[in-house]
């Protein structure tokens, strides 16, 4: 894009410097010309009142011509007798040509336009040059803006594959062009509505399966108890349905599992290692603006079931909440812990408040003016991948978030 943005500039600009360059040259040279004719004719006018004496009383000679013309290349003098007298050389081609009358006579100067070619050679430089430096000019700009267009793009699409790959993020970045702020508004507005769709339909499957279970589990007591009924046939009953209350619970697992199994189809073996690199690569430089470190310990050969875009965004949100929460320098340490593999990330600064401890999860809760969207996301995406996201310690704030394990790379 950037090279069409430079092509067409550079297209119009030949075409403005053809329509209005090549008209300016000729305009130019054509002046040039007109002013050496006015020149010329100012001389013959000059020449004829030196010479119309000598030609009124006869006694013009070619060595008293050659004494009053000094600085022309021809000068011819037509006398009324039919003589003539000249001086200097006649320029060949096709001269500029004075003829003036006088009192007995007619005088012709003729110079040659090749006494004129510096003059033509420098205007025609000056608009060559002209023309290049416009050429230049629009080039250069051509080029900003084409940069000042692309790299917005280029960011705007890195996001929209990162949405792709499920880190739903919002960029927040604006780049001071209206049209491409929009769209990025639109695509921050969009994470926004799909993390909250995640989110709410982790909690309805949860809410349904709770509920769910909460009444078979009390359907179930209660046939249980008509099942020790002393009558055959009621007990019998119950005994039928006790088995179908079995088989719909065994239903509602199967879906739930499925369920989770669709939404954890995008996770792959990851190296934790390498998304950690990633992590410290986004959000290293930033903390650094700010006087402080994100500190990474390594997890050499560590690996684990997840989608890597749900990773590095869940750990992004926590480094985030580090960054504008917390204080020091920023731990973020890996390991292995049973079947899990564990990522750790701490700070050392106040902690949380013991009011927001049990609601830290909670949406829209937030200790110093966020929005309390970031950990309800990064703990429903963990949770997507089969995982879970805790709050390991309120003072200094630690968070671990477990995944399913998977052997080390030897």
């Amino acid at each position: 894009m950037r090279r069409r943005i430079v092509a067409a500039t550079l297209l119009v600009a030949l075409v403005a410097i053809g329509i209005l360059g090549v008209p300016l040259l000729v305009i130019t040279q054509q002046e040039i010309t007109t002013s050496a004719q006015d020149r010329l004719t100012t001389d013959a006018y000059r020449y004829a009142i030196a010479i119309e004496p000598y030609v009124a009383d006869g006694t013009l000679t070619a060595k008293r011509l050659d004494d009053l013309v000094t600085d022309t290349p021809y000068v011819e003098v037509m006398l009324a007798d039919g003589r003539r007298l000249a001086t200097g050389a006649r320029p060949g081609g096709n001269p500029l040509r004075a003829t003036i009358s006088m009192t007995g006579g007619r005088l012709l100067v003729e110079r040659s336009p090749g006494d004129y070619y510096t003059e033509r050679v420098e205007s025609a430089a000056v608009v060559i040059i002209a023309a290049a430096v416009a050429i230049g000019v629009a080039v250069l700009l051509a080029g900003r803006v084409s940069q000042r267009l692309t790299t917005p793009l280029s960011r705007l699409a890195d996001d929209a594959g990162r949405f792709g790959d499920g880190d739903l993020r919002p960029s927040g970045q604006r780049y001071g062009i209206p049209e491409l702020d929009d769209v990025a508004r639109v695509l921050d507005g969009a994470a926004l509505r799909l993390s909250d769709l995640v989110r709410r339909e982790r909690e309805f499957a949860g809410d349904v399966s709770h509920q769910l279970r909460s009444r078979l589990t009390a359907l179930s007591m209660r046939l249980e108890e008509v099942s020790t009924s002393p009558d055959p046939n009621a007990a019998g009953e119950a005994n039928l349905a006790l088995e179908q209350v079995d088989r719909m619970v065994s239903v509602i697992d199967d879906l739930l599992e499925q369920a989770r199994n669709e939404r954890a189809r995008s996770a792959v073996p990851v190296n934790v290692t390498e998304q950690l690199d990633s992590v410290y690569q986004e959000w290293a430089p930033q903390l650094s603006s700010l006087g402080r470190k994100l500190r990474i310990l390594p997890a050499d050969g560590l690996r684990a079931h997840a989608t890597p875009g749900h990773l590095q965004q869940a750990i992004g949100v926590l480094v985030e909440n580090a960054m504008n929460h917390g204080g020091g320098t920023v731990d973020v340490q890996a390991f292995r812990h049973g079947e899990h593999v564990v990522v750790e990330v701490t700070d050392e600064g106040p902690g949380i408040a013991d009011s927001l401890v049990g609601s830290v999860f909670a949406r829209g809760v937030s200790g110093r003016g966020g929005t309390g969207l970031g950990l309800p996301l990064a703990r429903a995406l963990v949770e997507a991948d089969s995982g879970r996201l805790e709050l390991v310690r309120p003072k200094p704030a630690t968070f671990a978030i477990y995944l399913p394990g998977l052997p080390n790379e030897n």
